[in-house]
């Protein structure tokens, strides 16, 4: 697959790929991230995968000697190729997300039903029997951009941005899904709202989820948003196999 580097700074380097097979682009990227991670370079700090692109941030005083593109450039060519592209198994585990569909939660969930042509109930069973993928986070800390959304339910964001969504909003915008983990403005269509807490600035790793990670949401009721604030992350981990999707 093709790439080209271009400088972000003077402290990190973003990694373009040409745009191809969506999936098999995310597989490369996740596994580059993975080979970084395992078998970081001097002065690596970290890297942040996103659709087509993965930044990498280093310490320039740690490769001063060394131009850091033709560096990075080197480390690059020297990976195994056959690892960048070998097949990603889906994480057996998900996080089961509960969800509050609708009304003050989800201010367009109605409006979005009206556009397919769908009953608000059919849209909800739609969303709740799916597994989504995190592609990547950013946006804001935390936020999470999920693929897998069923086709019937994609929808153009809205013509005009909101200046204030709710912490814990879930919207869709496009073929994609995902969470404000905290309050700010934003043009997604809202169609409910988590309690649980994705971004937790007292935690080693504050982001409840990172790319590659599964997704399921179910749906609670307003009377039950209580029981699920402050509830601790690994309770909210299952495992795949043990999840009954229906059958749409």
């Amino acid at each position: 697959m093709t790439y080209f580097l271009h400088p972000l700074g003077d402290s990190a380097i973003v990694i373009e790929f040409e745009r191809q097979n969506d999936d098999q682009l995310f597989t490369t990227i996740q596994n580059l991230f993975k080979l970084l991670e395992q078998n970081p370079f001097e002065g690596y700090i970290e890297a942040v995968p996103a659709y087509s692109t993965l930044t990498i941030h280093f310490n320039p005083l740690a490769i001063h000697q060394n131009d850091p593109y033709t560096y990075i450039q080197a480390y690059l060519s020297k990976l195994d190729r056959s690892l960048l592209d070998s097949p990603i198994k889906n994480s057996e585990n998900v996080y089961e997300l509960p969800i509050v569909f609708g009304a003050e939660f989800g201010p367009d969930l109605e409006s979005l039903a009206n556009h397919h042509q769908l009953e608000i109930n059919q849209v909800i069973e739609l969303y709740v029997n799916t597994i989504y993928t995190v592609r990547f986070v950013g946006f804001t800390p935390g936020f999470p951009f999920l693929s897998g959304l069923p086709s019937r339910l994609s929808t153009p964001r809205k013509s005009s941005p909101r200046i204030h969504v709710e912490k814990g909003s879930i919207g869709i915008a496009g073929n994609q899904t995902g969470i404000y983990p905290t309050a700010s403005p934003g043009g997604w269509q809202i169609i409910g709202r988590t309690p649980v807490l994705l971004f937790d600035v007292t935690k080693q790793s504050p982001a409840l989820l990172q790319a590659g990670d599964q997704v399921r949401f179910f749906e609670i009721k307003k009377k039950d948003i209580a029981e699920w604030e402050g509830i601790k992350w690994e309770s909210l981990l299952k495992k795949r196999g043990s999840i009954q999707q229906s059958k749409i």
